[in-house]
């Protein structure tokens, strides 16, 4: 398979190709996500910030279309639309990893939607990719999203996640795996605990669940176990 990956790395454009099967492109992949060019700074991505409960909640109710607290597969599949061509920046009608921006989820999801390994996602292609991150994100299965489940989502963006499971969802004994890799990004000093504007990712109504005692400061197990009462795992609140 004949396979050409072009991307630019401090104002040098680097290509690579050749002859490569599936498992190659995907090792190509990963590499290319790891370091770049030899005459280049090394190659990746910045992983901002996360957003403020706000923010994620605004972004949520905009998916939301219907309004009936959940977005629904049609609802993500119509929004993927939008953003297939918002990505799609040189207007070639295809998606290359650097198109894909600061999603980690995608990227490592990218390579198990890039049917042709071509190294670039068509429409089509790109569709496949938003239903792979809403099987992941679907913790309770039950075909929507609820803003609990879409909260997770917005740590999974920016921390990444791969199904190794072969589910095609995160499972309960996976979600402390999933926190704790989302943990430096919400844990801005690495003292190992969450306090102040360190909090402000999370709505009020799940911190309360998290620290029920009022005492400001949030640590991966209280996280861990609100998330399991949140979503149903747990019928009483751990952190009680």
């Amino acid at each position: 398979m004949r396979i050409v990956l072009c991307f630019r790395s401090g104002g040098v454009e680097c290509s690579a190709f050749g002859e490569m099967t599936k498992t190659s492109v995907a090792l190509l992949v990963l590499v290319l996500l790891a370091g770049g060019c030899a005459r280049g700074p090394r190659f990746g991505f910045v992983r901002p910030g996360l957003p403020l409960h706000a923010e994620v909640r605004a972004a949520f109710l905009a998916l939301d279309t219907s309004g009936n607290g959940g977005i629904t597969l049609e609802e993500w599949r119509s929004d993927g639309d939008t953003r297939f061509w918002r990505r799609d920046r040189d207007g070639d009608g295809y998606l290359t990893t650097l198109e894909i921006g600061d999603n980690a989820m995608m990227f490592e999801l990218f390579v198990h939607a890039d049917q042709r390994a071509d190294g670039r996602l068509e429409r089509r292609e790109f569709g496949r990719l938003r239903e792979l991150i809403f099987q992941d994100a679907d913790l309770m299965n039950d075909g929507s999203l609820v803003f609990i489940e879409y909260e997770l989502l917005m740590l999974l963006r920016r921390s990444g996640w791969t199904d190794t499971s072969g589910y095609g969802r995160i499972l309960p004994t996976q979600l402390h795996v999933v926190l704790e890799k989302s943990m430096p990004l919400l844990d801005r000093n690495r003292d190992g605990v969450l306090h102040g504007r360190e909090r402000g990712f999370f709505s009020p109504a799940h911190l309360e669940i998290m620290d029920p005692r009022g005492t400001g400061r949030i640590d991966l197990e209280q996280i861990y176990r609100g998330y399991r009462f949140l979503l149903g795992f747990d019928f009483t609140n751990g952190n009680l």
